[in-house]
Parts: C-alpha cells; structure tokens; sequence
C-alpha cells in the first residue's frame, strides 16, 4: 500500500526497527503524547503491530477509496491540518516540489515560516515511483 511507504518513508526513513507512527524505535511504545494512545501490550513491538496500530488509530483500516485525491488527504491528514490551517501547501505532500517553498513545523506545535523541510514530499515521492514503475 502506497500510504504506508510514504509514511515509513518520512518518519523513519524506511528504516523496519522504527515505529510507522514517529519513528521512535519499537523497543519502546511510541511517544503517544500528540498522537493518542500508544500501541496495546508491551514493548517491542513488530514492525507490523506497529503499522497496524498506527493506521488503526488513524481510522484507515477497512477505507476502500484509494482514490489520488483520497491518499493525499489522508496523507495530509495523518500528518496533521496545521499547514492547511495557515493557509499553506502542507511540505509532507509537496517538499522538492513547485507548490511547496517554505514554512516547517520544526516540532510539536512550533512553526517556524523561515525553516525548509528536507524531506521529499508524498505526492511528488508517489509522481516519482509511479515513473520508475
């Protein structure tokens, strides 16, 4: 499932011994502080348990609409509406893109309009699978 790369892809650069959730690594339940609860049961978890949880407490479990504009906003959505709030191209969907030039959440809660995300955004990581497909 595409959804599932791109977010393994940004929070823990593919890496199957980090949480899909954060990153955080699996021998701990993740910090559920800004995203809800953490993965049920006791540390560590598979990388699997920890994808499932993840897009369990998502409410993306069971979604039949895949649809592009379907996974771009539940892309965005799991990330968080901050950028959307302010009025911005959200860099989780379009970083190392035209749309997207400046203005990070560089943590938490804190925004920083000066600050470039680093990280290739999801619709243009997906553009650029879907041309080596």
């Amino acid at each position: 499932m595409a959804f599932h790369r791109h977010r393994h892809s940004l929070e823990s650069g593919c890496d199957f011994t980090r949480h899909l959730h954060n990153g955080d690594p699996p021998q701990r339940a993740h910090d559920a502080g800004a995203e809800g609860q953490a993965v049920a049961g006791e540390p560590p978890f598979t990388w699997e348990q920890s994808a499932e949880d993840a897009l369990r407490m998502k409410g993306f479990v069971g979604q039949t609409d895949w649809s592009l504009a379907s996974m771009l906003f539940r892309w965005e959505q799991f990330n968080g509406m901050g950028y959307r709030l302010r009025g911005l191209p959200t860099p989780y969907l379009w970083s190392f893109s035209n749309i997207y030039d400046q203005g990070l959440f560089v943590a938490d809660h804190v925004f920083d309009p000066q600050a470039t995300s680093q990280q290739c955004g999801a619709a243009v990581l997906l553009k650029r699978l879907q041309s080596v497909a």
